[in-house]
């Protein structure tokens, strides 16, 4: 048996096991959210929706995305949620000044990075009303694109743009998600904070950057309809 085999086997079945037993409680989600650099002053955070006349941009979009989870009771008004998402973050980068190879000025730029990221993560919510939930787990965060945008320069009378990957980034950084989630049948409206715990960037001079990850989530569940009531909360 190979080694792929013997990789991929195991996670075939727990996922058979997992899907066969709760099917009624898989869902998927569509989310907005907003990166926050820490411990990082040069950097700022990207709004979500905006228009900027200033800039000369329009209409600003900064981070979307989507996903699926899998949740399951556990005793009481416990439940087990695990959840990966795929999506994308923006923050304007720290600012840059830009040479030649002659070491000539090209001028400076505030950069506007984008991030495509793969994240997962795992949390026990607890049932503390009819319809809300409130849980923190542990997660992991995965840059898998990073590009960053400086905008333009005349370089030997010609204009170029300043658009470049960014392999500053971590290829992964683990979280701590802490999620409040409101279910009304199908459906369930969930605000979340992932906060890195471990480094985010490679660079010597920036070991201490952090981030938080606001996220506001809208999930459509399949199956049976989301039982919200607790039995604790029956008592």
């Amino acid at each position: 048996m190979t080694m792929t085999r013997l990789f991929v086997l195991p996670l075939l079945f727990v996922f058979s096991v997992l899907y066969s037993a709760n099917a009624q409680r898989w869902a998927i989600h569509l989310n907005v959210n907003e990166y926050y650099p820490l411990y990082a002053p040069e950097k700022g955070y990207y709004p979500i929706l905006w228009y900027s006349s200033d800039e000369g941009r329009g209409v600003l979009l900064g981070g979307f995305g989507g996903g699926v989870s899998w949740s399951a009771p556990l005793k009481g008004a416990w439940r087990l949620k695990a959840q990966a998402n795929l999506l994308r973050s923006r923050y304007y980068d720290e600012p840059v000044l830009f040479v030649d190879e002659q070491g000539q000025s090209l001028g400076a730029g505030i950069g506007i990075t984008t991030n495509l990221n793969a994240t997962a993560f795992c949390i026990p919510a607890f049932q503390i009303a009819r319809h809300w939930q409130i849980g923190a787990g542990l997660g992991l965060q995965s840059a898998l694109l990073s590009k960053s945008d400086y905008g333009e320069a005349i370089i030997q009378g010609e204009k170029k743009n300043l658009k470049f990957k960014n392999k500053s980034i971590q290829p992964a950084v683990i979280t701590l998600p802490v999620e409040l989630a409101c279910i009304f049948g199908r459906f369930s409206l969930s605000c979340r904070l992932e906060v890195a715990l471990t480094k985010v960037s490679r660079l010597s001079y920036a070991s201490d950057e952090r981030f938080v990850n606001s996220v506001f989530e809208l999930g459509y569940r399949f199956g049976a309809a989301e039982e919200t009531t607790s039995p604790v909360l029956n008592r």
